[in-house]
């Protein structure tokens, strides 16, 4: 077994997650000691896979439940249980660390490991598309909590390019310098929620409206937008001590620019932003290839589009023009950008409680008249997607609980700080902490370790809209978004704090 199949090991995730720490080289006939934190159903998964790699011992397994405990030490007997991690983290026969915890754990136990000088192998979420194949998702499920499967044969596919991104990352470690900077591209940045003269959209519930999301182009009825644009794009930059470029990072709130018909794939305007990108930069042909991301903002509820006006150019064409306009302003004050071979770091990690959504009886017995029907042949009564709205009313009942652990994170690099939500943010939201961060510059992850639909302001759910209405799409109580925020302002001063 090698360094490659190990990695596998920890990215094999229905969430698409990599490793968040390489491995160093190690001989390959060299017994692996390795112990697994967090025996729940991913833990023991991974127990499952690995009892009977030859190359690889199970020194111990912990978990704070006592049953899990039980059960993972029935399928690897030979291990050590416990319910206290520092075992893991502090035995030195132990190599390697795998940890299967609640991402909010995340943080501190590999932080211990690092510190004790353990490899580890640690699962995070990556990205968002809606012009690729689904990496959450069997067949027409959504992936609830409770629920686990294996990945198919596309998401396998995935996740061995993540390993080989990871590997390719370890082994080119070289020192390196990092700068920052800002740029605003307004021609991209418009809201996608609109007011309507008519009350005439419904729901799947068979309500009527006065709101629409993306609604047909020119249509007569659209009044006015009903939120903020932020047109900002934020980019973090790494180039080696000469000068090569390594990396840029950049954060743009805006939706995908088109839906591709079948079966093309797409990479929409951030793949295209990283192969423009790395051209300006004159990167294309480096010895050390350059990496260039485009990462999701706050754009739950902004789009790259007007939809008052008519769209310029097919659905390959609005991706790419996109994508090119972000990175050539990036390019234009990228030479203003001071890199630096030293900043001040920090981070900080939390997790709030907040309320799921649930239908109420009366919409749970609708969503099975709706149903029935569909299982009848009959055509949608009210929405084109009232099945499946139906479908995740029953599904959150089924599986879901009443409240949920939602993880944030707030990272700092020098002056800049970074928020990481779980959510596709509204605008509102983002340009709210933007203000009130105490650092020079701050942007937001949107959909970073985890994926909990859509996270509208309270004063967005009175309006009403899409992306209100009750289904995984939007599952989480109407005060969430004031409570995520004032968390995440509670992380930033505290990094922002420390010294």
């Amino acid at each position: 077994m090698n360094r490659r199949d190990i990695l596998k090991l920890g990215v094999l995730v229905p969430f698409l997650r990599t490793p968040a720490f390489g491995i160093d080289s190690m001989p390959r006939d060299r017994l692996l000691n390795v112990g697994i934190i967090g025996m729940g159903l991913r833990g023991r998964g991974i127990l499952e896979l690995i009892k009977d790699i030859k190359e690889i011992n199970v020194v111990a397994v912990c978990d704070s439940v006592e049953r899990r405990l039980k059960d993972s030490l029935q399928i690897y007997p030979s291990a050590k249980g416990c319910s206290d991690y520092r075992y893991v983290v502090e035995d030195p026969k132990i190599n390697a660390v795998i940890i299967a915890l609640p991402e909010v754990l995340h943080y501190p136990v590999a932080k211990d490991a690092v510190l004790a000088g353990k490899h580890i192998y640690i699962e995070k979420t990556m990205t968002h598309t809606h012009s690729g194949l689904n990496m959450r998702k069997v067949g027409p499920y959504h992936v609830g909590p409770m629920e686990g499967w294996m990945p198919d044969s596309y998401q396998n596919l995935v996740i061995e390019q993540s390993v080989a991104g990871a590997e390719t990352a370890v082994a080119n470690l070289k020192p390196a310098q990092i700068g920052w900077g800002q740029v605003d591209v307004p021609e991209h940045a418009h809201n996608r929620r609109f007011k309507m003269k008519k009350k005439a959209w419904k729901t799947p519930w068979g309500e009527t409206e006065g709101v629409k999301s993306s609604p047909p182009l020119e249509h007569a009825d659209i009044l006015e937008p009903l939120g903020p644009t932020d047109p900002e794009v934020s980019f973090i930059s790494v180039r080696s001590t000469d000068g090569t470029p390594i990396a840029l990072f950049a954060n743009y709130s805006s939706h995908y620019s088109a839906d591709l018909p079948r079966p093309y794939l797409s990479a929409d305007f951030y793949g295209a932003f990283a192969v423009q990108i790395r051209a300006l930069l004159k990167a294309e042909n480096q010895r050390i290839p350059f990496v260039g991301i485009m990462s999701h903002g706050t754009g739950g509820d902004q789009g790259s589009s007007d939809r008052r006006k008519s769209l310029q150019g097919s659905a390959f064409e609005r991706p790419e023009q996109v994508g090119i306009d972000l990175a050539k302003a990036v390019y234009r004050t990228y030479g203003a950008v001071q890199h630096k071979s030293w900043v001040r770091l920090g981070a900080a990690q939390s997790s709030i409680k907040v309320n799921v959504r649930k239908g109420t009886p009366e919409e749970l017995e609708y969503g099975a008249f709706l149903l029935d029907r569909h299982r009848q042949g009959l055509p949608f009564l009210n929405f084109v997607l009232e099945v499946p709205y139906a479908r995740h009313l029953k599904r959150m009942d089924d599986f879901w609980p009443d409240q949920v652990d939602i993880p944030l994170s707030v990272f700092r690099i020098g002056d800049v700080a970074i928020a990481a939500i779980p959510f596709e943010v509204f605008v509102e939201t983002g340009l709210s902490i933007k203000e009130k961060s105490p650092f020079p510059s701050t942007f937001t992850l949107g959909l970073a370790n985890g994926s909990f639909g859509y996270l509208p302001t309270e004063g967005q759910h009175e309006l009403k809209g899409y992306e209100t209405w009750k289904a995984l799409g939007s599952r989480v109580e109407k005060t969430a978004a004031t409570k995520i925020e004032a968390e995440v302002l509670t992380l930033l001063s505290k990094i922002y704090e420390q010294n």
